[in-house]
């Protein structure tokens, strides 16, 4: 087996992402990125194996409870196993949100908005007001 070429490899990682991204025929992609196509389906195909194996190799020493320095963070990077791409997915609670504003309606429908940190009082007032002046 020959060895293998870093940047090389990255190279057509970025090619084969680029072409998932692109929603193109392979055809189309290669002659826009001015690559011949069997170097695209053979690169794939090798990328795809590799990463087939290492995921393997990384679920092996987990079952086996072996951390190996020289092996990629599973995390910082997709896992492709069986033809299917699994990316680490971190879920993230959204803030709370406080309504913008409160619609107040009064007994012949009129309509009072009410924004955040309005003073009570002055509502209070305000509702008094549109009440005796009804329609």
């Amino acid at each position: 087996m020959g060895k293998r070429n870093p940047e090389k490899e990255r190279y057509w990682r970025e090619i084969v992402v680029r072409y998932e991204r692109s929603g193109m025929k392979v055809r189309a992609f290669c002659e826009r990125e001015q690559i011949k196509e069997h170097q695209f389906f053979a690169w794939r195909r090798k990328l795809k194996r590799r990463d087939t194996a290492q995921t393997a190799s990384q679920v092996d020493h987990r079952r086996n409870g072996r951390n190996d320095p020289q092996e990629p963070n599973p995390d910082a990077h997709s896992l492709t196993a069986q033809g299917v791409a699994f990316t680490p997915l971190h879920v993230v609670a959204p803030p709370p949100t406080s309504p913008s504003s409160i619609e107040v309606i009064v007994a012949d429908g009129r309509r009072v908005a009410v924004t955040p940190g309005f003073d009570p009082e002055a509502l209070v007032q305000v509702l008094a007001v549109v009440e005796r002046h009804q329609c």
